[in-house]
């Protein structure tokens, strides 16, 4: 948690993110309150949906202050459905300065 500058209490952060595995080269688009717990979680196999993809790396992320907009922004990723675009966003955001520009892993 950040301070908040004002009243010197910390400030919430959440994240939407995408995943890629180091298996297979897919991507997963998730959303979360905590963001190192939730790629531990997947990377021990504790989601059913990515389970056998592991392990992954975060190659983007985004930072909210209201958890509504982190899931807002999975969803508007989701509905992409397209992997091109995803790799864009991921590009446009390495070049800007945004994103993850060096590969976290955990």
């Amino acid at each position: 948690m950040h301070p908040d500058f004002m009243s010197g209490r910390p400030i919430k952060m959440f994240y939407a993110y995408i995943l890629k595995s180091l298996q297979d080269g897919s991507f997963y688009i998730g959303s979360t309150r905590n963001l190192a717990k939730r790629i531990e979680r997947h990377n021990r196999g504790g989601n059913l949906s990515t389970r056998y993809k592991k392990p992954f790396e975060v190659v983007w992320k985004k930072t909210y202050t209201i958890y509504a907009e982190a899931v807002k922004e999975e969803k508007k990723i989701k509905s992409w459905k397209s992997r091109t675009m995803i790799e864009n966003l991921i590009k446009k955001s390495d070049s800007a300065g945004g994103g993850v520009v060096n590969r976290i892993r955990l």
